[in-house]
């Protein structure tokens, strides 16, 4: 369970490829990013925005689209901001972009949203909840610090 962006990218043709790949990974060198390109010759890149958030991903290794999920509720909102940054530059280099944002940060661009829906997801170390507080999906309880127990009839208070 988490928050986060996914995308789509389409290209027109093989050639647009390397220009999207290049366009890309400056701008996520600018942002200060951590890159890991495969192999010469595939059509891969890697991109690490933070420690806490899953890698953001462009492979275009079997055809002209891809599409990512990249998980961000761990990281700083600041992460979320800087993936969306990066997606405005990716927009101009591609076909189309589609992009599904679960933090609605993509549409609105509100930062003191985007923070607070952060702040206030379970687990995330800037949740300051004070109340005890419990979560049950099913037979699942999700705790205030991210932690699943799969227990059914037994209810379990975060403080």
């Amino acid at each position: 369970m988490g928050l986060g962006i996914s995308y789509v990218i389409r290209l027109s043709a093989r050639k647009d490829v390397d220009a999207l790949l290049a366009g890309a990974v400056t701008e996520a060198k600018r942002l200060g990013w951590k890159v890991a390109r495969r192999t010469k010759g595939f059509a891969r890149v890697e991109f690490t925005p933070h420690a806490k958030s899953e890698q953001v991903v462009l492979d275009f290794s079997d055809g002209l689209k891809w599409e990512c999920y990249v998980k961000t509720n761990y990281a700083p909102a600041k992460t979320h901001m800087q993936i969306v940054a990066w997606l405005d530059v990716i927009k101009s280099l591609c076909k189309s972009l589609r992009v599904s944002d679960e933090l609605g940060y993509w549409k609105n661009r509100d930062a003191a949203d985007l923070k607070k829906q952060l702040d206030d997801f379970p687990g995330n170390a800037n949740n300051r909840r004070t109340k005890p507080t419990v979560f049950t999906l099913g037979a699942a309880t999700i705790l205030n610090d991210g932690t699943v127990k799969k227990m059914k009839g037994i209810r379990i208070v975060v403080k």
